[in-house]
């Protein structure tokens, strides 16, 4: 997936550079900093910005919101471009090109200390303008990740371990400093040819393996990745790069030779988005945390539960999974997986993509579109009205329907890319508390409760509230995977066929006591942000 695989961080520098370290120097100034492009004549035409890095091969990179990235040699104090015969110099302390344009630290620079003196300068902006790969945006997120440290102003080396598991969303924290100084010793004794995995000796114990940057503390099976701070900024692994930790994760969990790669996800993906009229104002790590892809391709639909509810797996789609954890105030019970009181219950959600890093990022809000409640249908195990909320389901047929707003009455055609056309669809976690089930004899011709009818036998579920439902994955499948995928005038009139089971499936295990359940949802409650959020406009919900 990325260049970044399978290089040795302590590798020989390639015998090809073509430069003596000091023809480098001045340049090196510009390292990590933010630049802004203008035609010649025009500066206060700025057409783009880009962020200027380093190679661990020597050879220096602009990663730009419009050109994206670009990678030069020095030859003579010149920036050469590997492939093409764009040059700049250095003039006056900027950047004259080749091709008409000069370069100038951005407005957000000027007055910043110089990296070696203590402090990374990194993009104030929070993402690119324009799609990027998915190289370039680990890249703009590694260094933003480096940019914060716990202790700026320390001098000397200490490390820091970030508990998550999360090198570029999690904090980064402090080492203990009896653990960071025997770190250190450990690391001269590698920097002078010692072992990569070694044990050092601190009051816990511990194992760090530096191929990895990685620590465990004895008796513990899960290790956390480390990174090395000196005077203020981050100096190893390599801060314009993926932590190597995170790289061996994602390597285990994807397949070589998918066509369904993280890659072409997120191309993909920012294309949805794109054509849809979202904003591509977001980096990969900002949204996903690719470690815990789930590809259930060729998965069996079993029934499983969750929160208590039933639940079916999502056979023929691949999982992406959003960053979620440690997002809200309730803790992460919510996203458990044993049973356990506080565990939430699976629902699905189609929409058009411009919404979706909006709804990722902010939460669902409600919009206009309310059949259950217009229809004024009764929840089918209280009897109470349902009132507008926002609509889910547990079938995966009826969210093929609505995925990506492939219906001709909800959006429009799925996108396509490489001859791929793509099905997405949100994967949610829903307060098992706050589902109802309409009771419709309207338009689908069924109860919707999972436990009577089946997953199967369900259109959808309505929360009322919508802090109750949260987005943690995206899925995918190609449309050539689904040949008996219903429309969706055909699926709802399959549900009038279907009779209700009372008990069919009480057998199915992963049941949580009622009172324990109610309770755990209740100190929940009491931590989360209940207030309404602003509506979506009639504008906006029919843009969607």
């Amino acid at each position: 997936l990325w260049k970044w695989y399978g290089r040795s961080k302590w590798a020989a520098p390639p015998t090809r550079l073509p430069s003596p370290r000091e023809e480098a120097s001045s340049w090196d100034a510009f390292l990590g900093k933010t630049m802004d492009s203008y035609p010649v004549g025009s500066p206060r035409q700025v057409v783009e910005t880009f962020h200027f890095v380093k190679g661990s091969d020597g050879s220096y990179a602009t990663i730009g919101t419009k050109s994206g990235r670009n990678e030069y040699w020095i030859k003579r104090n010149t920036l050469v471009h590997k492939h093409h015969g764009v040059q700049a110099h250095l003039e006056g302390g900027e950047w004259s090109w080749s091709h008409g344009f000069r370069s100038r630290l951005a407005k957000s620079e000027v007055g910043k200390s110089d990296s070696s003196k203590g402090g990374i300068a990194v993009p104030t902006a929070a993402a690119p303008a324009s799609m990027v790969s998915l190289d370039e945006s680990f890249q703009i997120a590694a260094l933003k990740a480096a940019a914060t440290v716990a202790r700026p102003a320390a001098t000397g080396a200490y490390w820091e371990q970030n508990v998550s598991g999360r090198p570029f969303a999690g904090k980064w924290t402090p080492c203990s400093d009896e653990t960071s100084v025997a770190i250190e010793s450990a690391f001269q004794s590698f920097l002078a040819g010692g072992d990569l995995r070694l044990e050092i000796m601190v009051a816990s114990g511990g194992t760090i393996d530096f191929s990895r940057f990685a620590f465990a503390k004895s008796g513990h099976k899960d290790d956390r990745p480390l990174r090395r701070v000196e005077t203020g900024r981050v100096t190893h692994p390599a801060a314009a790069e993926p932590h190597p930790w995170y790289v061996e994760r994602i390597q285990k969990v994807e397949r070589a030779g998918d066509w369904l790669s993280n890659a072409f996800f997120f191309q993909a993906f920012q294309t949805a988005v794109e054509r849809d009229g979202g904003e591509l104002g977001f980096l990969a790590p900002d949204l996903f945390s690719f470690q815990f892809c789930t590809d259930f391709r060729n998965s069996k639909p079993n029934l499983e539960r969750r929160g208590g509810v039933l639940y079916q797996v999502p056979a023929g789609w691949k999982r992406f999974a959003l960053n979620v954890k440690d997002k809200y105030p309730d803790g992460n019970d919510w996203m458990r997986m044993d049973g356990a009181p506080g565990e939430w219950a699976v629902a699905y959600h189609g929409t058009k993509f411009d919404a979706v890093p909006k709804i990722i990022k902010n939460g669902f809000r409600l919009g206009i579109r309310h059949g259950p409640a217009a229809m004024k249908l009764n929840d089918t195990r209280t009897g109470q009205s349902v009132q507008e909320g926002i609509c889910c389901t547990p079938n995966l047929e009826v969210v093929e329907c609505f995925a990506n707003g492939e219906e001709a009455d909800t959006g429009r055609p799925p996108v396509t890319l490489d001859g791929r056309t793509l099905f997405f669809a949100l994967q949610c976690r829903v307060r098992p508390g706050a589902i109802r089930r309409p009771n419709n004899n309207v338009y689908t011709k069924t109860n919707n409760d999972e436990e009577q009818m089946g997953v199967s036998g369900v259109f959808e579920w309505v929360v009322e509230n919508p802090v109750d439902i949260r987005p943690y994955a995206v899925l995918v499948r190609d449309r050539a995977s689904c040949p008996n995928k219903k429309s969706l005038h055909q699926l709802a009139g399959s549900f009038a066929s279907m009779k209700p089971k009372p008990g069919a499936f009480v057998h199915i295990p992963g049941h949580i006591d009622a009172d324990a359940q109610a309770q755990a949802e209740q100190r929940q409650m009491e931590k989360m942000d209940r207030r309404a959020k602003p509506r979506l406009s009639g504008a906006e919900a029919r843009a969607r």
